[in-house]
C-alpha cells in the first residue's frame, strides 16, 4: 500500500484539511460583520432602555422627594439615591430602580452617572433641546453621563431620542456628545 492510501484509511488527507480551514474560515469572515452589527445594535438598545428607566425613575423621585437625584455607578451606598434611602431623605418611597447603578449599566463603557444638574465640569453646560440656538435647559434637573461610547451608535441613540431635530445632533437636543472622548449625556428630567 502507498503512503496516499494509509492517509485516506486514517482519515482527511491534508488537501481536505486545507478545504475544511478554508471553508471555515471564509463562513467565519462571512458572519463576522453582521454579529458584530448584531452586538452593536444589542448595546444601543440597551442604553436606550437605560435611558428611559432612568428618566422615569428620576421624575418619580423629584415628585417624591422634592429634588432632583445623584445615583453614581461605582461608587459606595451614598452616591445611589434612586435605589437606596440611607435615612436622610424625606418622603423617599423608591426604590426607583431595580439595582444600583453599574458600570454594566453602559454597554460601551465603565461608566453610568445620573447627576443632580444639568452641567457637568464644564463638559456639558446644559442642553438646547427645542432646537432654539442656544442653551434651554440648564441648572438643577437629571442628566445622564455614558463614556466610551462610539460615534455611530451615539449617533443612533440620538436619532432615537431627538428624532427630527435639525442641526448639529451632537449639541442640539437631548443628547450631547462629545466625539474626542466619546462621552454622551442625555437630558432626564427638569
Amino acid at each position: 500500500m502507498n503512503r496516499r492510501h494509509q492517509i485516506n484509511r486514517q482519515g482527511f488527507t491534508l488537501m481536505e484539511i486545507v478545504i475544511a480551514v478554508a471553508i471555515v474560515a471564509i463562513l467565519a469572515a462571512a458572519i463576522t460583520p453582521m454579529t458584530m452589527k448584531h452586538l452593536k445594535d444589542a448595546k444601543i438598545q440597551k442604553t436606550i432602555q437605560t435611558i428611559d428607566v432612568l428618566e422615569l425613575a428620576c421624575a418619580q423621585y423629584q415628585t417624591d422627594v422634592g429634588a432632583y437625584a445623584y445615583e453614581y455607578s461605582g461608587y459606595d451606598d451614598r452616591y445611589h439615591l434612586l435605589f437606596k434611602n440611607h435615612g436622610a431623605v424625606n418622603a423617599w418611597n423608591g426604590p426607583y430602580i431595580d439595582h444600583y447603578l453599574s458600570p454594566k449599566d453602559n454597554p460601551f463603557g465603565s461608566a453610568c452617572y445620573v447627576y443632580g444638574g444639568l452641567t457637568n465640569a464644564g463638559n456639558a453646560s446644559g442642553f438646547d433641546i427645542t432646537n432654539a440656538d442656544s442653551t434651554t435647559h440648564t441648572g438643577a434637573g437629571n442628566m445622564v453621563y455614558f463614556d466610551g461610547v462610539p460615534q455611530d451608535a451615539a449617533k443612533a441613540i440620538d436619532e432615537s431620542i431627538d428624532a427630527g431635530l435639525s442641526g448639529d445632533w451632537t449639541q442640539k437636543g437631548r443628547v450631547k456628545y462629545n466625539p474626542s472622548n466619546r462621552v454622551m449625556w442625555v437630558f432626564l428630567y427638569q
